[in-house]
């Protein structure tokens, strides 16, 4: 499944090839990555799981959550 149906499934938020594409402005591929490593790098996962907690059902879901599973999660992504 390419990543457009993936994050399309997230939150019922309509994702077409052409939005994220604008959504990038221009930036190439290894920049876009370079520029998510550095954000998963610095990601303060406490912060950011109780900044989402609440719209979630059941906050288990997010125990998975830590650096290394948003990293894991970026080598996945695929450039069409």
């Amino acid at each position: 499944m390419n990543l457009i149906k993936r994050l399309s499934k997230f939150g019922n938020v309509p994702f077409s090839r052409g939005s994220m594409l604008s959504m990038l402005g221009g930036v190439a591929p290894a920049d876009f990555l370079e520029l998510l490593r550095v954000k998963i790098e610095n990601l303060d996962v406490k912060s950011a799981k109780s900044d989402v907690i609440r719209f979630v059902p059941d906050p288990s879901v997010l125990d998975i959550w830590s650096v290394d599973y948003f990293r894991q999660l970026s080598e996945h992504i695929r450039f069409t």
